[in-house]
Parts: C-alpha cells; sequence; structure tokens
C-alpha cells in the first residue's frame, strides 16, 4: 500500500494528566507536562554539550496529532505524554489551558503560540477531527499541494514558522523532507520575551572565567548584580528564581555546588523533587554572577519517544483512524529551539515536526553569592499555571 507522509510542526509544550475526578484541569494538564518535560530530559542528559528544548512545544504539537488517535496507538501516547484520555473533554481542558497561558503575559512580555494545519489540497481528512483541532487548538487549515510543488509548500511553511518566532526558528523543514506522499503538516510555533523585573546593568558585565565539566576554562562575559531573588541551598545544588516583569513568569536556574556535580544534580531532578523545589523559595538578597548565552539546540526525537513507551506510533500498527480512513504513522518527531539570555531578559522560541506515514530591609540583609561558573540547569516557568515553557542546561554558554 502506498505511504502517506505527514508532517507537524511546533515550539512548545504542554502535557495533560486526569483530575482526581477523572476529567482533565488546566491543574492537571500543567502537572503532566512537568512530568513529561523531567522525563524527556531525562532521556537527554546523556547527551553531549547543551540542552534546550520546550517540552510546552512538542506536547502541543503531539496533542494535535493525539485528538486523531485510538486502541493502543492513543493509550501509548497518553501514558508518555501524561495525556488524559482522547476525549472531547480532553481537548476542551487543553484549550482552556492554553488560553490560561496566553492570558497570563503583561507589560514586558510577549509571548506568540500559533497552530496551523496544512494539508493535501485532494486528501479527505475526517471533518470532526478537523473541527476538533480548529476550536480547542486554533488550528486553521490551509490546502497546499505537495504532490505538484513540493518544494513551494516547504518555503511556504517555513516562512510561516519564521513569521510565528519572530524569525528566531529558520528553515525549519530541509529540502525533501517534503515529498508526493506527504499529506499532512501540523504545525505550532512558540516565541517568547522577558524583561527581567531587575535588569542587569551592562556596566557591570564583565569577562569571567566559566569552568568546563572537563576541567578546562573558558572565558565569557558575566551579568553582575545584587539584588532579591528566590534562593534555596538544597546541599547538593543551590537554586534561584529569577522574575520577569509583571511577576507572572521567572526562570529558574539550578547549580551544583561543585563544577563537576552537574551529572548528580540531573539523577535528583524528578517531577516530585522539582514541584518541591519551587515551593521552598525564599526572597533574599543575592549577590548574582551569571553567564550571558545564546545556543540553540536539533532533536530527532522518534527513538526516545519509542524507547519512552509509545512505539505504535511509530510502526505499521499505528492507529490514527479518527484523523483519516487512510491508515498513517509518525515517520519522525524533530524539534528545534533557541534563547538568549542578556541583561534585560531572555529571548526563546521553539519549533517541532511531526512526519507522519501513510500505512525585607535590604541593608540589614545577609549577602547571599550565586555565581554560575560551571554547567547548570535553567527552566522558564509559568507560575499561573506552573507550566514549564522551557528547559535546559548550559554546558558550554559560549556555544
Amino acid at each position: 500500500m502506498k505511504k502517506l507522509k505527514l508532517f507537524i510542526i511546533m515550539p512548545l509544550v504542554v502535557l495533560l494528566l486526569s483530575a482526581d475526578n477523572g476529567q482533565p484541569t488546566v491543574e492537571s494538564i500543567a502537572k503532566g507536562n512537568t512530568e513529561f518535560s523531567i522525563d524527556l530530559y531525562n532521556e537527554l542528559r546523556s547527551k553531549e554539550g547543551n540542552i534546550f528544548f520546550s517540552p510546552f512545544s512538542i506536547s502541543t504539537a503531539l496533542a494535535m496529532t493525539y485528538a486523531g488517535a485510538a486502541a493502543q496507538t492513543e493509550s501509548q501516547m497518553a501514558k508518555v505524554l501524561h495525556f488524559a484520555p482522547n476525549t472531547p473533554q480532553f481537548h476542551s481542558a487543553y484549550k482552556a489551558y492554553l488560553d490560561q497561558i496566553k492570558s497570563n503575559y503583561g507589560e514586558g512580555i510577549k509571548l506568540n503560540i500559533a497552530n496551523k494545519l496544512w494539508g493535501q489540497k485532494d486528501f479527505v481528512f475526517s471533518d470532526s477531527y478537523m473541527k476538533l483541532t480548529k476550536e480547542n487548538y486554533d488550528a486553521a487549515a490551509e490546502n497546499l499541494d505537495f504532490i505538484a510543488n513540493p518544494e513551494k509548500s516547504l518555503l511556504t511553511i517555513n516562512k510561516w514558522i519564521e513569521t510565528e518566532t519572530k524569525e528566531k526558528i529558520k528553515d525549519l523543514l530541509i529540502p525533501g523532507a517534503i515529498t508526493p506522499d506527504t499529506k499532512l503538516i501540523l504545525t505550532n510555533a512558540i516565541y517568547f520575551k522577558g524583561e527581567w523585573e531587575n535588569v542587569f546593568d551592562r556596566n557591570m558585565t564583565r569577562d569571567k572565567e566559566f569552568n568546563m565539566d572537563d576541567k578546562s576554562k573558558i572565558k565569557v562575559p558575566f551579568m553582575n548584580q545584587t539584588t532579591q531573588v528566590g534562593y534555596v541551598d538544597k546541599g547538593l545544588f543551590t537554586a534561584v528564581q529569577f522574575l520577569y516583569k509583571g511577576n507572572r513568569q521567572s526562570m529558574i536556574i539550578i547549580l551544583p555546588k561543585e563544577a563537576s556535580g552537574l551529572e548528580k544534580t540531573e539523577k535528583e531532578l524528578t517531577a516530585e523533587n522539582f514541584n518541591k523545589l519551587k515551593a521552598e523559595f525564599k526572597w533574599d538578597k543575592v549577590s548574582l554572577s551569571i553567564p550571558k548565552f545564546k545556543t540553540t539546540f536539533n532533536l530527532s526525537l522518534k527513538d526516545k519517544l519509542s524507547e519512552m513507551g509509545m512505539p505504535a506510533a511509530f510502526n505499521e500498527t499505528a492507529d490514527f483512524s479518527l484523523m483519516a480512513e487512510k491508515p498513517l504513522q509518525i515517520s519522525n518527531v524533530i524539534h528545534k529551539a533557541v534563547v538568549e539570555i542578556n541583561e534585560e531578559g531572555t529571548e526563546a522560541a521553539a519549533a517541532t515536526t511531526v512526519g507522519m506515514v501513510y500505512i525585607t530591609s535590604a541593608n540589614q540583609e545577609k549577602v547571599l553569592s550565586f555565581v554560575a561558573d560551571h554547567p547548570f540547569l535553567f527552566l522558564i516557568v509559568d507560575h499561573s499555571t506552573g507550566n514549564i515553557l522551557f528547559m535546559g542546561r548550559i554546558m558550554d554558554p559560549s556555544k
């Protein structure tokens, strides 16, 4: 039987779980997102170098795919992604979750979340599936001709992604990614730009040594200031919480006590421990020294997601019968994310493709010190939901 390809592009991640009454809620979605985020990070941490991704992007794109799943494919995806059963209530709760994320941004914060479906002009998809994705994910559909004009279609989709991510994610689909067998491409894009509540003075930025994991040293620009931040000392590591303007989002940096202690700290990173950590931050005056950095991360997720427990979606047993009558399976999941941290704040964007084939008084306070001069973890968190928008680690701030 002829194979049909489908791609899904996205740059944000959100996960869902059932509430105690069995119905999905915004709170259970955020809880699921945290669990998926940590699960996926633990699958990726064996990679060398910097890591940065948007679990929210990955989850959102796969949530739209999940809307078409049934049988074993549905159950495996639900377990790995921490989704509630594939019901209209699940997707309605996801919509409420997306709406809350989008509304939780004010002055000093820019956020763009966009979804869109691109279909082969003569291929028939389920009306109920298209209606569900439009109503719950605001994913408008546009027909393209993947058979006669694959490269033109590729340029159209890449331009859309580039526009929605403020030109941060370019050329996500490479030549040859779209073939005459391609029938559907689902796209999700996320762009975040946040100003620090307390900006760093550029005149205080100095070159300092950063201790690499291999015990070598490099010189990079460090931002410096003494200010009030969330702070906690866990023995194995210390952590700080920087607020963005409006106090609705923050960045959390987790710094091992030892320069070579990142691996031990990563092993302690569970969803339960992270939720406990968020509750333990105390407002303190801290002398901060944080490296400026900009990093880009590309990732193929097919093997990882299969290993995590959803292989059926990637093989001939896949059941996406709620999406279309003809059988489809996921061929790959590609993710790309970019982040830049400087004196003013943070700018981050992400995109993912999912390919499918047929078949107090400051003067009296003790000043603590937090010098991130060796590898560390960092996360960007939305306060209203507890959702992890982005997460990663910095092994080399010069890359």
